[in-house]
């Protein structure tokens, strides 16, 4: 093709087309060819707009200080896009942002140093003038139009025949800008103010208005680039990567450059290495990271005391106690206050669902301290082990140092605290006043030992029940004062199973009452009538909307 102007080239050619084209057979279709940037064509039905929120905003920036080497490159930027009409100058523009240059990146290669050391070294192929938007683009308002993704563009080019390559030239100043807007894109360098007619590098709606633009090219004059245009190749280099009838290829230049890279030649930095302590903790692990606590009374008067509040720290096993008068949600949240402030807020606070507990005032403590607040499951005390196992052996304690004198419990209440935290603890293999740091995660792995034993030993015995629905039940009630006579029996029911929930819970009906839910541990199959009917009259019962 031996033309000396622009000219027309096809959009659409057929894979199967392999004889030699002729200029005006490609005539018929406007996408123009260019070769400079005097040769762009504009696009009639796209432009771009710059949009603000708010309608007086107003943006100055002084012109930056230059390097003199290199006040040639921007000086003849700014006459090339003054000759070509793609810039004006402006006086009067409340908008200014500033001009610099960068190097154009060139690839990577190797080379030799004085002392004949290869050297990585980055190509600069030129200067490239650029306009600092980031203060005009932090108060455009958004374009967000869908732009392709690169992985999606690349597999669906893969395995083609034949590829044509059609290079915009200078794709973005072929979209022009709202003439109102134009004042926007003003720009200030050493050798005066100008604005843009099209769209400049660096707005942040300009992929977005370009990607618009490329969704109707066929009506929107788009200029091609005629030198890096390639038509009816069988392959081709896009984003880095090689794609070819057999699928896609990393491009071998990308490799070379790389597997040139000399290996290293000294040891600055890797002997020290290996004994660098670490950045960041390997194991981080909060000892005082769950609590669980439980009122412990009526008791006998004892200085005005009827209660004993506990609370066990769930890791180190760790019991705080206080005698208290009532137990209401103020004292409550006076002993937790004062808990956290000798050591430190928890990640969580295991409670059952009483009222001292279960309140406001309550829930906007654990709010303050940002503590996770758990409820225990009615009637299942294996849900807060913890406590109960604590305010067993505090009681037992306190029987044994009372005397013949119940009521001086409230007195005897800190030798017991000492007798407690003082004794072996079998699950962390030590006693609670031990403070070490570096014997903390011994004390750990011990408690897990102990769990998984303990686990194993739980799990040996127990006897694989399933229940279904409409399946009679009977239900194992721990609490004695619901049964008047030693020798009544502790299972209550007969009950019908209304729903089956997951990881073991299930909904109970009764004849006489609401329905309720509980863990099926304490349930087991009812067969006959040996025992009597009856509803238990004391037994928390939930709806089923709780």
């Amino acid at each position: 093709m031996g033309c000396q102007k622009p000219g027309h080239l096809a959009a659409r050619l057929g894979c199967a087309e392999t004889k030699v084209v002729t200029w005006d057979d490609l005539a018929f279709k406007l996408i123009t060819l260019g070769w400079n940037v005097k040769h762009e064509n504009f696009c009639k039905y796209v432009d771009s707009r710059l949009k603000f929120e708010s309608s007086t905003f107003t943006l100055m920036n002084n012109c930056r200080e230059v390097n003199p080497k290199i006040h040639d490159v921007i000086k003849n930027e700014v006459l090339k896009l003054l000759d070509a009409g793609l810039v004006y100058p402006i006086s009067d523009s409340p908008w200014v942002s500033p001009a610099h240059c960068v190097p154009k990146k060139g690839g990577f290669t190797v080379v030799e140093n004085e002392e004949n050391k290869l050297i990585p070294t980055r190509l600069v192929t030129g200067w490239r003038v650029c306009i600092d938007y980031r203060k005009l683009n932090e108060a455009t308002d958004k374009d967000h139009f869908p732009l392709p993704l690169m992985d999606q563009m690349l597999e669906r080019l893969a395995g083609n025949h034949y590829y044509c390559f059609l290079d915009g030239f200078s794709g973005y100043f072929q979209i022009p800008i709202d003439p109102k807007d134009q004042e926007k894109t003003t720009f200030t360098c050493p050798y005066g103010t100008f604005a843009y007619r099209r769209m400049p590098f660096g707005i942040c709606n300009a992929p977005s208005t370009f990607q618009r633009m490329l969704k109707r090219c066929e009506d929107t004059n788009l200029c091609l680039n005629w030198e890096k245009s390639h038509f009816m190749v069988k392959e081709g280099i896009v984003l880095c990567h090689k794609i070819f009838k057999e699928g896609i290829e990393v491009d071998k230049y990308k490799i070379d450059v790389i597997a040139k890279l000399p290996h290293p030649t000294t040891i600055n930095g890797k002997i020290s290495q290996r004994d660098e302590m670490p950045q960041n903790s390997i194991q981080v692990y909060e000892i005082i990271d769950v609590w669980g606590i439980d009122f412990m009374g009526p008791f006998l008067s004892s200085r005005g005391n009827k209660y004993i509040l506990v609370a066990i720290n769930y890791l180190s096993k760790w019991v705080e106690a206080k005698a208290l008068l009532t137990n209401d949600a103020r004292v409550v949240c006076k002993f937790l206050k004062n808990l956290f402030a000798r050591f430190e807020t928890p990640r969580a606070i295991i409670s059952d669902q009483g009222t001292h507990f279960y309140n406001d005032q309550f829930t906007k403590v654990m709010l303050k301290y940002d503590v996770t607040r758990r409820l225990a499951t009615p009637y299942h005390p294996k849900t807060s082990g913890q406590v109960e196992v604590s305010n067993r052996g505090l009681k037992y304690i306190l029987e044994r140092t009372v005397g013949e004198n119940r009521a001086s419990w409230s007195d005897k209440l800190d030798d017991a605290l000492w007798a407690f935290r003082t004794a072996y603890k079998t699950p962390i293999g030590k006693v609670q006043l031990n403070e070490l740091n570096e014997l903390r995660d011994q004390a750990y792995e011990n408690s897990l030992i102990y769990k998984e034993k303990t686990k194993r030993i739980h799990d040996s015995k127990i006897k694989d029940r399933v229940f279904n629905i409409d399946d009679r039940v009977l239900l194992f009630n721990s609490r004695l004062k619901i049964f008047s006579g030693k020798l009544k029996s502790r299972w209550s029911g007969p009950f019908t199973i209304s729903h089956v929930f997951p990881y073991g819970t299930v909904e109970l009906s009764q004849p006489d009452g609401l329905n309720f839910k509980v863990n099926s541990h304490i349930l087991k199959h009812y067969f006959g009538e040996d025992v009597p009917k009856m509803v238990a009259p004391d037994l928390q019962t939930f709806s089923k909307d709780q």
